[in-house]
C-alpha cells in the first residue's frame, strides 16, 4: 500500500470522525460515554506510534534498545501519575537523551 493511499485513508477517517461528532451532537451536548471515549483517542494513537517505533523496523520485528524502553516506561509512569499527556514528552525525552549519552 502506498504512503499516499495510507494518508488519504487516514484523512478520510479523521474527517468522518469529526463529522460524526457534529452530527451526533446536533441540538444538544454529547453524552458522557462519547466524551469519555473521545478523550482516549490521543493516548491510543500515541501508544500505537510508540509501539510501532519500538518493535518494528519496516516490517521486521526487532528488540528495542534499553534506553528506548526505559524512556517509555518513565514517560508512561509520569503520565499515569500526573494525568497529562504532555508530561510524557517532558519526562520521556530527557530520559532518552541522557541514557543515549551514557549507553
Amino acid at each position: 500500500m502506498s504512503a499516499l493511499l495510507v494518508f488519504a485513508l487516514a484523512a478520510g477517517g479523521t474527517y468522518l470522525i469529526r463529522i460524526s461528532m457534529v452530527v451526533s451532537g446536533v441540538g444538544e451536548r454529547l453524552d458522557s460515554t462519547w466524551t469519555a471515549r473521545l478523550s482516549l483517542i490521543a493516548p491510543t494513537m500515541l501508544s500505537a506510534i510508540v509501539a510501532s517505533s519500538l518493535f518494528l523496523d519496516r516490517t521486521d520485528l526487532i528488540l528495542p534498545a534499553a534506553a528506548d524502553v526505559v524512556a517509555v516506561i518513565a514517560a508512561a509512569l509520569a503520565v499515569r501519575r500526573s494525568g497529562s499527556l504532555a508530561v510524557a514528552f517532558v519526562v520521556g525525552f530527557p530520559v532518552y537523551w541522557s541514557l543515549g549519552l551514557v549507553l
